[in-house]
């Protein structure tokens, strides 16, 4: 007899979610992937009928359960989460159902754990839900059933997922020097220039649960659509596709304000990877041109929505100048955050043109997107006036230039998602020449790094077709993007499983199509490192 269900009835759930409700939206993630390995797991928001009492729903839930999962977060256990707790630990004594320490991230050290928890080896997601290799683990404590791939010691710190990992082969240390050596050498040269970045929506691929990537937007879509249930766990299609059924089926309006619900109902972290990059444009920043020298503007081109990369800014204290394209129409709004100061009050000081200065609460996500949408916003929508006229000078707006190509979530009638959005941005284009010419003057005229692009996207392949394709025929520049060869990752994502399927077909075509050298390195260490060799540089 199974000594988990003493009482011989085959539980109902294999795992019971034991969580603070202060985690909820943590424990949402953790259903769904363990979904995707078969794992059924109990969590209170899907099982507490209407008139059930909250200690009905615990009791029927722990008793159905197999085994027990205890989550702990940065906010630590929670009140019913020690009576849950407890009743597990006592089951557990009397040989009943195991029991499984948790840490989310944020989460506490093992020192830090409740004594009785102390003892259990733990699954450890402190670096982030999306490490693959501590969600088999997890799945093997539940199930018992051990993965193929070999497992870190206990007690050991679980090794990064895909989007950390790096390649440490000779090949890929000499790619990393060349490229480290080959911007010095830019920044050296007599003609000074910046390095263009191109930030691309595979940044959100870093193991952070509150980033919603373009898998799970596409994932959210397809079932508001109902074309999928709320446990499905297969392949899902790219963003461009599901977001074309959605608009089709509603509106692109509709779809829009669908997708900039997802991105502001998001939970609010800094990606390591942005203030990496805010440290290595704050260095930038501080460089002096020579004599008779002129620097162009430092720019950065986005393909992502959300707003994570303008909150990082503004909290490293960064002044800078945002350029949102709209997506059909030769029209960009503008935002200049002019002489940011962090205050000792936890608040963030950003001066107006012709009045006061905004302020908005750090740690106030609402108002400091607030801040993020008005401040000293202009809108042009003459194509002339954001060409080379003075309308907009680019050298007299705050650097760095934050240039967001695919729209914003704040600016109605900007983003673009649908295939059929992507296509006519191309072809107006190609008519109007909606990007700013100094835009392209500028990326024509540095080299370029990107980051969180992988070729096979198509936020990638739009950026590439209309800023990219006509100047790789006269190329002066050399580019490089950075992508970890994947190791784990999203399992519902097509580009992943063609990307660790086809990596050096994919690397090979990059460099012969596109004319860009893969960096099989991790964003964050490549982008210290980059920061390092600079600062011999500027510093000087």
């Amino acid at each position: 007899m199974d000594m988990s269900n003493p009482q011989g009835n085959a539980p109902g759930f294999d795992v019971f979610l034991s969580h603070n409700s202060k985690d909820k939206d943590f424990m949402q993630k953790v259903k769904e992937d363990l979904a995707i390995l078969e794992v059924k797991a109990w969590l209170d928001v899907d099982e507490m009928p209407p008139g059930t009492t909250f200690q009905q729903a615990i009791e029927k839930g722990l008793k159905e359960s197999r085994t027990v999962a205890v989550f702990i977060g940065q906010e630590g256990m929670g009140a019913w989460q020690n009576a849950e707790m407890e009743a597990a630990i006592n089951q557990r004594l009397n040989g009943g159902k195991p029991v499984i320490p948790v840490l989310l991230p944020g989460g506490p050290e093992i020192s830090e754990l409740p004594l009785f928890l102390q003892n259990y080896i733990v699954v450890d997601f402190r670096k982030g839900l999306d490490n693959t290799i501590e969600l088999k683990r997890l799945g093997w404590a539940i199930t018992g059933k051990k993965p193929v791939q070999p497992e870190p010691l206990p007690g050991k710190a679980p090794e990064p997922s895909s989007s950390s990992l790096d390649g440490d082969d000779e090949e890929q240390d000499s790619t990393v020097q060349r490229a480290l050596e080959y911007f010095q050498e830019s920044f050296e040269s007599v003609n000074s220039v910046n390095i263009t970045f191109f930030i691309g929506q595979g940044i959100s691929h870093s193991g952070i649960n509150s980033v919603i990537s373009p898998q799970k937007i596409s994932r959210e879509l397809m079932k508001t659509l109902h074309l999928i249930e709320q446990d499905y766990n297969q392949l899902l299609p790219a963003i461009d596709t599901s977001s074309a059924y959605y608009a089709m089926s509603k509106s692109d309006s509709s779809l829009e304000n669908a997708v900039a619900n997802q991105l502001q109902a998001a939970p609010d972290d800094n990606l390591p990877v942005y203030q990496k990059l805010s440290n290595l444009l704050a260095l930038v920043g501080k460089r002096k041109p020579r004599r008779g020298q002129h620097i162009s503007p430092q720019v950065v081109v986005t393909s992502n929505f959300d707003l994570l990369l303008e909150r990082c800014l503004l909290r490293a204290g960064l002044s800078f100048t945002r350029l949102v394209q709209y997506r059909a129409s030769p029209k960009i709004d503008i935002n200049e955050y002019k002489n940011v100061r962090i205050l000792q009050n936890g608040e963030i000081s950003v001066d107006c043109s012709g009045g006061p200065a905004m302020l908005a609460n750090l740690g106030d996500k609402s108002t400091l997107d607030e801040l993020i949408t008005n401040c000293n916003r202009q809108t042009l929508s003459n194509a002339k006036e954001f060409g080379v006229s003075p309308f907009l000078s680019l050298s007299s707006l705050s650097s760095p230039i934050i240039y967001k190509i695919n729209g914003s979530c704040d600016v109605s009638n900007s983003c673009i998602m649908t295939i059929d959005q992507h296509l006519d941005f191309i072809w107006h284009q190609s008519k109007q020449s909606l990007i700013p010419d100094q835009i392209n003057e500028i990326i024509k005229n540095t080299p370029i790094l990107f980051i969180g692009s992988r070729i096979l996207d198509p936020d990638f392949r739009l950026g590439y077709l209309a800023l990219l394709q006509e100047e790789t025929k006269s190329k002066n520049y050399d580019r490089y993007a950075l992508l970890a060869k994947p190791k784990d990752g999203d399992l519902s994502d097509c580009g992943y499983h063609m990307l660790s399927k086809c990596w050096v077909p994919i690397k090979k075509k990059a460099l012969e199509r596109y004319e860009i050298d893969i960096i099989d390195v991790s964003n964050e260490k490549f982008l210290e490192l980059l920061r390092q060799k600079l600062a011999g540089v500027i510093e000087r």
